[in-house]
Formats: C-alpha cells, structure tokens, sequence
C-alpha cells in the first residue's frame, strides 16, 4: 500500500460506472456518452470548476476506447511540446487506425500562436484534442479552435455526489480502510470542499430576488443566455415561480429534449431562440459535427409541445450571404420558427477576430433584406443594430427600461456586448444599479451621434470612442482580461475607427433623406410630444 500516492490520485475513477457527478454527460443515453459508445467522438473542450472531474472523464473516454493517451499543461508546456505529441501520433498512425486522445489541461492559458499550433492535426484527425478549462472558452479560446470543437460545461458536483465520494473514499482506500473511520458529521466537510467554486454561481435565492425587484420595476421579460442557460438546474424551475414573467431563451438546442419542451409547453412562458450559423456545413463547422441534426430535432420537439419559438444568427464575413437567402429562411419558417435573430459578429471575447465582421457593405444589405423578409414571409426578423430607429436607437444602460445584463458573476453590464461593470448585483438593488452613474452615463450620452442617426446606435461597433469615454472615466472593471482589448489594442481600435466610417457613408443620408423625418414622428407617438 503507498499512501504516499495523493487520494484524489489513488481514487481516481478507470471507468464510467466509478465516475461520480455529470449524469447529463455521461448517464444513461446523455449525449456524451451516446458519442463515446458509438466510438466516434469529436474534439471537445470540458468547460467546469476546478474539482469536478474535467482530467478524470478524459483518462476514462480514453480507456473506454483503448485510445493513446497524452496529456499536456499548458501551465508548462509549450509549442514544442505539443509538436512533439503530434510527432509521435503520426509514427503510430497505421492504416485506419483510431486517432488518440490529447489532453491538454487549462488550455485557456495557451497563447493564440500556442492554440493555433493545435489546428492542423485537429481538422487532419491526427488527434482527438480534449482541453479542460476553468474559463468561458468564448473568451479564452481562439474562434477557428473552438468551431472545431464541441464545449461541455461539467458542474459543480452536489451534495449528495460528495457523500457518495467520500463513503467510496472510506470502503475502497485500502489506507482509509485500515483505520476503521466512521463517517459521523459531514456538513464542514462539505462546506469546505464546496464553497471554492459555488461562490460565483447565481443561485436561485439571488436569481429570485433579481426577479422580484425587476417586476417591482415593471419589468416583465427577462432574455436567458449562456453559456447554455439549459444547463443551469433551476431554470424551469425559477420560470415555474415567476409564471407571470416571459423568457427568452438564447440556447444551442442540443438540452431540448421531447420533457424539456413538453414542461416548456406546459410552463407557457417561454420562446426559445435557437443558435444556428446557417445550413449543416456552417452550423457544424462553428458549433461541431452532429450539432445541426440535434437543432433540427430541437425544433421539432418544440413545434410538437406547441411552444413558440425562433432562431438565433450571428452574420459574419463568411456566413452573411447564406442567412440571408429565401432557401435558410424557408427552412426555419418550415421547422416553425415565428421569429429570427440576427445579431451580427461583433469583436469581443480573447484576441477578437475582427476580419469575421460582415462589411459595412454586407451589414447595408441584411438592413433591406430583413424588411423584405418581414414583408414577404410569414416570419418575423429581428435585425439588432440595423432596426435600431425602431427603439429610439441603442437600449443599453437600461435606458428607457431598456437593456442591460447580467453575468455569471453577478456584474451588472450596460449590455451582454459591453462587457465593462461598476457594480455586482449581489451587493446592491437592482435600481440601484441602473439608476448609477456609469448606467447614467451610457443614458445621458444619447443619441450617440452628432446627427441623431439610429442606424448606428452601437457605443461598441459604430460609436467606439463613447465606450472609451464612459469605461476610462469611471474605471470600469472588465468582465474578462479580454474585455480590454476594444478598449487598449491598437489593431482593434483603428479597425472598429474606420469601420463605423465606411459604414456612416452608407446610412448617413438615408437617415437624412428618409428616416429621420419619419422617426421623429415615432418619437411623437411615444412621448406624446
């Protein structure tokens, strides 16, 4: 017996029925462990706390599968390193051999040259890439890598999955065994193996309590985004309480099983939006192979449940053109969607890729486009920038009870693209929050433009230099490192510059011309002035 081996390493599970937490993974006929069986798994990314079995399941897929294993830091390993892995794969690749299986633990730390070092021999199959992170990979990974790949959110493991751990711990370390312990009180034990990671969570106590202060406000919709927000265990549940509140939920799709949308159906307050980037090869080049199928069937689960609901789109550069076309919105008006989104590409997360932005041409055409596919189709297109005239311009800051957000840590953020925060929820009221100064700020500095135009309401992509304005003078806290960058680097700010004015020659006179005339006239009609 060497109990000079740590016991979280001597416990470590070799397989699926040792694995203690992530039954919506790894259970009966989860979505993980239908592609483990199958025997055809595709890179992923195991998003969770520390603690929680992020290395452990990626030993046991390897062992289920009788795959080669290797495992990097990238604390401490380096481009080099993983050549080297790569190296050695290709001398023990033999006809149609499996790929084996590269671990690369807290691969968020990996510079973006580290992480595009990993491209090749991902998209050749040379390895199965498998990286563990602590850290939202939208922010902490580059997008080519992360569209590779598919992201799994490991959660906390509940109290009754650390009784169990600790009972296994007792009966099968042969050291723990010897001494004959009696497991009499566990709750300190608990508390201190818990509250590490548990203390950024938004529970349902808080959520509760943001609810109710939000009707005190007379606010009654509440948009849900993630993350994945069906991954949060209290969701319907919360929905449920506050059945006089409407949802909007921004989701990939793949949790909406035949209950969830049945209980969806029975709740009656929600509209799902569902993410897709276009037809299969788009939508599975971003979001990973088999992603499109498990939308589609998404989509019928809930058109048979009878729930509302829409798509979701993110035009860029190289998917514009599809969104745009008579044959992707025909799909989804025939799937039963009544509503679609588009939210265009905007550079935010670690190291943006600004050359992913629809152009300024690109973005003029999908403003016509989206009123004629309201006029002609029985479907109706939220486009979010381009329809600012109809919101009296940018929402965020919650100005005119309009928008604002809140994050996983409980920043209260202008908006979910303006990821700059003064105050935490957990420490003040809700109005008193977006009664402050910097919401304040964001509010008064309204209309952003000189000439009042709407159809360039962004203080992110068409009004950069107010973002810099209102975050350096009241010292905002960035929601992520990475959240500066629209804020510090220089390759990002003299794009974003030069983008909002190639795209201020497009619109500028038909505001001028045509649209300024008849917002005033909506103006008139809100205010009654």
């Amino acid at each position: 017996m060497n109990n000079s081996i740590p016991l979280a390493e001597r416990l470590r599970p070799k397989k699926f029925d040792d694995y203690i937490g992530q039954k919506h993974l790894i259970g009966e006929k989860a979505i993980l462990r239908k592609f483990i069986e199958s025997g055809n798994i595709p890179s992923m990314i195991f998003w969770g706390p520390p603690g929680v079995g992020k290395t452990t399941l990626a030993r046991i897929i390897s062992n289920h599968l009788d795959r080669p294993f290797y495992t990097l830091s990238a604390i401490s390993s380096g481009v080099k390193d993983v050549r080297d892995v790569f190296e050695q794969a290709k001398k023990q690749k033999f006809f149609d051999s499996k790929p084996p299986i590269l671990f690369i633990d807290e691969i968020h730390r990996f510079s973006k040259s580290q992480q595009d070092s990993l491209l090749g021999a991902v998209e050749q199959g040379l390895v199965i890439l498998i990286g563990a992170t602590t850290e939202n990979p939208s922010f902490e990974v580059i997008s080519p890598l992360l569209s590779r790949c598919q992201v799994y959110i490991l959660k906390h493991l509940e109290k009754d999955d650390l009784i169990e751990l600790l009972e296994q711990s007792i009966k099968k370390d042969l050291y723990l065994k010897s001494k004959n312990i009696e497991l009499k009180e566990c709750e300190a034990m608990l508390r201190y193996s818990g509250n590490y990671s548990k203390q950024e969570d938004l529970s349902f106590e808080l959520v509760d309590r943001i609810f109710n202060e939000a009707k005190d406000l007379g606010i009654y919709f509440v948009t849900v985004s993630g993350g994945e927000p069906f991954m949060w265990p209290h969701l319907l549940d919360i929905m449920e309480k506050h059945h006089d509140m409407f949802f909007q939920i921004y989701t990939n799709g793949t949790l909406i099983t035949k209950d969830v949308a049945n209980r969806l159906g029975k709740l009656g307050n929600a509209a799902p939006a569902i993410s897709i980037e276009g037809f299969e090869k788009e939508t599975d080049a971003r979001r990973g192979e088999g992603t499109f199928k498990r939308i589609m069937e998404a989509m019928d689960n809930l058109r048979n449940a009878g729930v509302p609901f829409g798509f979701s789109a993110t035009p860029t550069k190289l998917n514009i053109e599809t969104l745009m076309s008579d044959e992707f919105i025909d799909l989804m008006i025939e799937k039963g969607c009544s509503i679609g989104w588009f939210f265009q590409y905007v550079p935010i997360g670690r190291k943006p890729d600004v050359s992913l932005m629809a152009t300024p041409e690109q973005r003029f055409r999908l403003r016509r486009r989206s009123i004629e596919i309201r006029n002609t189709k029985p479907i109706f297109i939220g486009d979010f920038w381009n329809d600012g005239p109809y919101v009296g311009g940018c929402i965020c800051g919650a100005r005119q009870a309009g928008y604002f957000h809140i994050n996983c840590h409980g920043d209260v953020e202008p908006c979910v693209f303006l990821q700059f925060s003064v105050d935490n929820i957990k420490d003040k009221k809700l109005i008193d929050v977006i009664q402050s100064p910097f919401f304040k700020a964001f509010q008064n500095a309204q209309p952003y433009r000189e000439n009042d135009n709407l159809l360039t309401p962004c203080a992110l992509i068409d009004n950069p230099q107010v973002l810099r304005d209102i975050v350096t003078e009241f010292n905002a806290k960035p929601s992520y490192n990475s959240s500066m960058d629209v804020i510090t680097d220089p390759e990002i700010i003299s794009f974003l510059d030069n983008y909002t004015k190639e795209y201020r020659k497009l619109v500028d006179p038909i505001w001028e011309n045509d649209l300024k005339f008849k917002y005033k006239t909506w103006k008139q009609r809100w205010t009654n002035n």
